[in-house]
C-alpha cells in the first residue's frame, strides 16, 4: 500500500494512497486526499471514537467500574443512605421496645425469666427513662413512689379488687377492640388533661414514654392481669408503685406517634393475651 505525496493543481500536496491485492494482478482503488481533507477526516475519526467511548460508560455496565466523580450524586445518595440509616435506627428502637414490652408481659404474667433477660428488663425501665425521654417536666411532681400498700381484704374481695372492674377515664368509646386490625384494645375519647384512673388494685410495671404510645402505663393485677393506659397527657405514678383501684394515675392526652386525638387506649391482657376489655368492666358508653 505505497503513499505518494503529490501536489494538485493549486500546488498544495496530496497524499494518495494505493490499495492493490498482494501477489496478485488485478484492480487496485486509490484514495487521494489533501492535507485539510486528512485533517478532517482524523478529527472525524477521533470525534466518532470519543462518542462511542462515551455511549460505551453510559448505556454500559462499563460505566460502573469507573471512578467517575459527580458531586451531586455523591450528594443526593449520601442523603438517602442517611435517611435509610435513620430508619433502620427507628425501626431497631422499636424492636427493643416490643422486646421489652413482652419481657415485662411475661414478667407480670408469673413466669421465671433467664438471667439476661431479667436484665434486659431492667435496661428497658432504665432506658425508658433516659435521654431519649421527653423532659421530666412533663410528669407531674406528684408521681412519687407509693408507700408500702395498707393491709388487703382477703379472699373474693381482693379478687373483686384487683380485677379490671372500673372504666378508665370519663369519656364516650370511639374504637372498639379489633384484634384483626392490631388494635388490641378500645379507645375512650375525653378532655385533654382529664383524669385516667387505675382499673384495679396492683402494682406499676411500666411508667414512662414510648415513641409510638406516649407517656403510657402497664400495671399488673391478680388472676393474671396486666391493664395498659396509652397516650397520656402525663403520668402520675413511677415503676414500681403500688395503686388502688380507682386512683389518679395519668392525665389524659394525645401523645405518641400512633395518637390521632385526646383519648386513653385502654388495653387488657390475661396469661399473655389480649382480651376484649368490654367483657371486664362494669360501664362502658
Amino acid at each position: 500500500m505505497p503513499q505518494e505525496n503529490v501536489p494538485d493543481q493549486t500546488g498544495k500536496p496530496r497524499y494518495t494512497v494505493v490499495v492493490f491485492k498482494e501477489g496478485a494482478t488485478g484492480s487496485t482503488r486509490t484514495f487521494s486526499f489533501s492535507r485539510k481533507g486528512l485533517t478532517l477526516s482524523l478529527a472525524s475519526a477521533i470525534l466518532v471514537l470519543i462518542i462511542l467511548t462515551l455511549a460505551g460508560i453510559v448505556y454500559t455496565p462499563v460505566g460502573i467500574y469507573l471512578p467517575i466523580r459527580d458531586k451531586e450524586k455523591e450528594k443526593r445518595y449520601g442523603n438517602q443512605i442517611l435517611d435509610i440509616q435513620k430508619q433502620v435506627l427507628a425501626i431497631s428502637k422499636e424492636m427493643d421496645a416490643l422486646r421489652a414490652y413482652n419481657l415485662r408481659l411475661r414478667r407480670a404474667l408469673g413466669e421465671t425469666l433467664s438471667a439476661p433477660e431479667s436484665v434486659a428488663v431492667a435496661s428497658a425501665i432504665l432506658d425508658s427513662s433516659g435521654p431519649s425521654a421527653p423532659p421530666e417536666s412533663a410528669v407531674s411532681n406528684s408521681a412519687a413512689a407509693s408507700a408500702a400498700p395498707p393491709e388487703q381484704p382477703s379472699g373474693s374481695a381482693k379478687t373483686a379488687l384487683e380485677v379490671p372492674l372500673t372504666m378508665p377515664a370519663d369519656g364516650y368509646l370511639t374504637k372498639s377492640f379489633e384484634p384483626g386490625q392490631f388494635h388490641y384494645g378500645i379507645d375512650i375519647a375525653g378532655k385533654p388533661g382529664s383524669g385516667v384512673l387505675a382499673a384495679a388494685d396492683g402494682h406499676v410495671l411500666f411508667a414512662g414514654w414510648t415513641y409510638d404510645d406516649g407517656f403510657a402505663l402497664m400495671i399488673a393485677h391478680a388472676e393474671g392481669f396486666v391493664t395498659v393506659y396509652k397516650h397520656n397527657q402525663s403520668v402520675l405514678k413511677n415503676t414500681g408503685a403500688q395503686v388502688k383501684r380507682g386512683e389518679l394515675i395519668a392525665l389524659m392526652g394525645n401523645t405518641g406517634r400512633t395518637s390521632s386525638g385526646t383519648h386513653l387506649h385502654f388495653e387488657v391482657w390475661r396469661d399473655g393475651v389480649p382480651g376484649n376489655p368490654q367483657q371486664y368492666l362494669l360501664t362502658t358508653q
